[in-house]
């Protein structure tokens, strides 16, 4: 019932040419919260926080465009900035995130159950038995490196995607790390250099 509420007033001519915001916005945010009140997953995680709204984060929130016609109309469609972020991977839940061996030729799955099987089937341990640390993921060689037990990195990784699978039967593919790397790309320096370094069992 809700949903038909919102769409028809999304969709209506006042709201469409950029007429009352106000109301947009609490539309939106009553709709959210409503999702959050249904979700199988913890509230916490996907509410609106203090710090969170763009307004908050700028000097003069006057100043700022909310609509793609005003971009149009002042212009603005071109921009270089200093220094360009890097690009990278999103890490996609589907792949279990950190936990994906991308340089596995054989993990190239586009189900997170078919992927998770594979990694189940293939345990780390025997990659590192024989040598080949270059076929583990990211997570795994942390894990590696810190020495950690069965509670580590690549375990939550590939938890961030269980999740959804067993409530809904899959994970989309479009859910991932991007708001991690995105955010690294543009805070951090671009890795250039590999770093060789030993993992806290080596002797």
């Amino acid at each position: 019932m809700l949903a038909k509420i919102i769409i028809g007033l999304l969709f209506s001519r006042g709201l469409l040419a950029g007429g009352d915001l106000k109301l947009l916005e609490e539309i939106k945010k009553n709709c959210r919260q409503e999702v959050i009140e249904k979700s199988f997953f913890s509230s916490d995680k996907s509410l609106i926080l203090r710090g969170d709204r763009a307004e908050d984060l700028v000097e003069d929130a006057s100043k700022m465009i909310y609509t793609l016609s005003e971009m149009e109309e002042r212009q603005l469609l071109t921009k270089n900035v200093s220094k360009a972020p890097w690009s990278d991977s999103y890490w996609p839940l589907y792949e279990g995130t950190l936990g994906n061996r991308y340089n596995d030729s054989n993990m190239r799955f586009g189900d997170w159950k078919d992927a998770y099987d594979y990694i189940k089937a293939h345990p780390a341990k025997e990659l590192i038995r024989k040598k080949n640390f270059n076929h583990l993921s990211p997570s795994e060689k942390y894990d590696l490196l810190l020495g950690l037990g069965a509670e580590n990195l690549t375990k939550s990784s590939w938890a961030e995607g269980e999740v959804y699978y067993k409530e809904y039967g899959k994970v989309e593919t479009w859910m991932g790390l991007c708001h991690g790397w995105s955010a690294a790309a543009m805070m951090m320096p671009n890795p250039e250099k590999r770093v060789d370094i030993r993992p806290v069992q080596a002797k």
